[in-house]
């Protein structure tokens, strides 16, 4: 769940080479909808996807009581943004400065 074209592609590329099935949502709306109609082994989430954003779709989801493993995507490095996640059930977070090996 991720609204950078050029990360979600980088993303969807390498989970499928790993061997993994990958679904890309572009906002948070699309993003509960995906969450909703299937069944992940993880979830990755950009904590400033569009409305509504990564801490809401998080928080909305462990409300409904989907427990799947949350890993939040932000290019922001403030503690206090790292803990507003963490607050409402992600699992962790990583810093969206990567790069996915070819």
């Amino acid at each position: 769940m991720e609204d950078d074209l050029v990360i979600a592609s980088e993303l969807e590329r390498a989970l499928r080479k790993a061997g993994h099935s990958a679904d890309v949502a572009r906002d948070g709306a699309t993003a509960l909808d995906l969450a909703q109609e299937g069944s992940y082994s993880a979830i990755l989430l950009d904590l400033m996807i569009p409305a509504p954003d990564g801490v809401e779709v998080c928080r909305r989801l462990r409300s409904m009581g989907d427990a799947t493993p949350i890993l939040m995507l932000t290019a922001k490095d403030a503690i206090e943004d790292r803990v507003k996640g963490l607050d409402v059930g992600q699992m962790t977070t990583w810093l969206s400065r990567f790069r996915c090996k070819n």
